[in-house]
């Protein structure tokens, strides 16, 4: 029996009468009016006065409330108590992708009022679960997806410029002009069905990896011009030279440049091609008898080289990541900031390997305890290594896939809130099989 039946002496699962509950909204207990803002039996008008209730638990009980309306939440977004704008983010996105079709007039409007609100949010976590939630919906309101792939931080804007289908043309090469890290960049030249207007905007930046990304990326549109202007600038970039070799629909021509400068392993891969006719067979074969003759040595060593590639081909994906990972790690270089990129943009052979060189954990365990959901033991494998509690966070949802409303919080402090002796035991349970 709740303490409202108990308090009203009635049976459990009675329905509250709208004089009840009226009386029960401004009850000196605040267990009694955080039991009334979990109700989904009573007035929205009632709920909408809950939002506003002094107590933050009574609030955060109505921002997770299915029933409390929209009206409600925008005043909840905008609450002082992080649990409590959290609550609302978390609730919205579980509805969200139900929503958008059946909401009409004012209360798609109040919904866009929330989103909005939320995506400017001084809290990171509250528009990471934002941008998650919205980054595959073409229902989302169009000036917040907008912002969240301008947000400042890349865990918030990389699933947005990849995935959303929301942003035009006119907004890819806006945002390509205006971006400068190299990992936003490479967000748009990997998203599906890149249109040979934003391939151009990518190309023209020059930036190395974004375009190895562009190239790489079957599905993406990109004129034989600009094609060729690439291949021209290739020679000096030889993480083109792959992603290069192996564009669909090459042109004749292209394969024949290409000949000229990449490594012997690559020009026996061009051979290879099913669209290679007769005639551009016998050019490239023409090409490599030239550059054996200017460099008789070239043929050796790109023996020696292509049996080394062969070799490193035989490795797993795994433990090339984890090789290195460990160099990264012995340079100083694996930090917080290059692993949240890498979960961002969802990397995550090289993060299970870079989790496992910085704790000194196999492959297998790091694997494991991914694979148990277990928030505490997530948190406790992240401290292992050496890393923040914010990676921890970001490991917790977009690694281990664990619900916000279960993960581990961060400590008022930003720290982790787990002593450590905790934190070691949390990882006894994973021992090396």
């Amino acid at each position: 029996m709740g303490l409202i039946d108990r308090l009203l002496g009635r049976k459990p699962g009675s329905k509250l009468a709208y004089d009840e509950a009226k009386q029960l909204v401004r009850h000196e207990n605040p267990e009694v009016r955080r039991e009334l803002a979990q109700r989904d039996d009573i007035r929205p008008e009632l709920l909408y006065f809950l939002a506003e209730d002094k107590d933050a638990v009574v609030r955060r009980a109505i921002a997770d409330n299915q029933a409390t309306p929209r009206q409600a939440d925008l005043v909840l977004a905008r609450d002082a108590d992080l649990a409590v704008r959290t609550g609302v983010v978390e609730k919205i996105a579980s509805v969200m992708p139900t929503i958008g079709a059946d909401e009409k007039g004012r209360a798609a409007e109040a919904t866009a009022e929330v989103l909005a609100v939320l995506a400017q949010d001084q809290v990171v976590r509250v528009r990471e679960i934002l941008a998650d939630t919205l980054k595959d919906l073409a229902i989302a309101p169009p000036d917040v997806v907008r912002r969240l792939a301008s947000d400042q931080s890349l865990t918030v804007s990389l699933p947005v410029l990849q995935h959303s289908p929301v942003l035009t043309d006119d907004d890819l090469v806006s945002l390509v002009a205006s971006s400068a890290a190299e990992e936003r960049l490479q967000a748009i030249a990997r998203r599906p069905a890149v249109s040979a207007r934003v391939a151009d905007a990518v190309a023209a930046t020059g930036n190395e990896g974004a375009v190895a990304a562009l190239l790489g990326n079957n599905s993406a549109q990109i004129r034989e011009e600009t094609l060729d202007r690439l291949i021209e600038q290739a020679p000096a970039r030889p993480s083109w030279h792959a992603p290069l070799v192996h564009r669909p629909r090459l042109p004749a021509r292209a394969m024949v440049r290409l000949a000229t400068f990449v490594a012997r392993s690559l020009v026996e891969e061009l051979k290879r091609r099913s669209d290679l006719d007769p005639a551009t067979a016998s050019a490239v074969s023409e090409v490599v008898e030239k550059r054996i003759a200017s460099d008789p040595a070239w043929a050796s060593d790109q023996k020696e080289k292509s049996k080394h590639e062969n070799e490193e081909i035989g490795e797993s994906l795994i433990e090339r990541e984890h090789r290195r990972a460990t160099t990264l790690k012995e340079q100083g270089e694996l930090r917080d900031e290059l692993v949240a990129r890498a979960i961002a943009a969802g990397q995550r052979p090289f993060v299970v390997a870079s989790l496992s060189a910085a704790s000194g954990l196999s492959v297998r365990q790091v694997e494991d305890i991914i694979a148990s959901k277990n928030a505490k033991a997530v948190v406790a494998l992240v401290w292992k290594g050496g890393f923040g509690m914010e990676l921890a966070y970001q490991a917790q949802l977009r690694l281990a896939a664990i619900l916000p409303r279960v993960a581990v919080d961060p400590a008022d402090d930003g720290g982790y809130p787990m002593s450590e002796d905790e934190l070691s035991w949390q990882l006894e349970g994973f021992a090396e099989k």
